[in-house]
């Protein structure tokens, strides 16, 4: 990512989830340049940030914040910069996928396991609702997709929700 400056301002979007499943995290695929994690979705906090690069643009960040199994926190970013009311929509419909599953899917550029984690002090910190408040490692990947165990998916770089894009849950 490049050096923006980022409002303090910014929209989260904790997800409190019922349920008796364990929580888990998992790579489980790493394939050319992609990523593809197992999560459930109590370790996923989706965050709407407004981003200083063009006040004129009104440009927000998307991201995916997940809780990994090192309880530090991985982010999973989207390439693309929408407006307010675009970023508020990927919530939702990602929302949406994550409250009707118990085992989340998220698809990435960039392989997890070639970054090293950072060992940088940060004032970046994420609070999970059942989990409790943890540190950012510094590894960032490009978000492109995200399903869940019964289907549904979306991908907010293609716009698509049915049918899910095939990349990267391919076996």
């Amino acid at each position: 990512m490049t050096n923006l400056k980022i409002k303090l301002s910014s929209l989260f979007f904790p997800l409190i989830l019922s349920g008796c499943s364990t929580s888990s995290f998992e790579i489980k695929k790493e394939t050319g340049s992609l990523t593809e994690l197992s999560v459930t979705p109590d370790r996923i906090l989706l965050q709407c940030e407004e981003l200083d690069e063009d006040p004129d643009v009104g440009a927000y960040g998307f991201m995916v914040h997940i809780l990994d199994e090192n309880k530090t926190v991985t982010t999973a970013a989207l390439s693309i910069r929408p407006d307010k009311q675009n970023c508020e929509r990927f919530v939702q419909k990602i929302s949406r996928i994550l409250k009707n599953g118990k085992k989340i899917y998220i698809g990435n550029r960039l392989k997890l396991s070639n970054q090293v984690r950072k060992n940088t002090k940060t004032n970046l910190r994420y609070t999970f609702p059942g989990h409790g408040t943890f540190s950012s490692n510094g590894r960032t990947l490009e978000f492109v997709t995200i399903a869940n165990e019964k289907g549904q998916c979306y991908s907010p770089t293609y716009g698509k929700e049915d049918p899910c894009p095939p990349f990267p849950f391919q076996e």
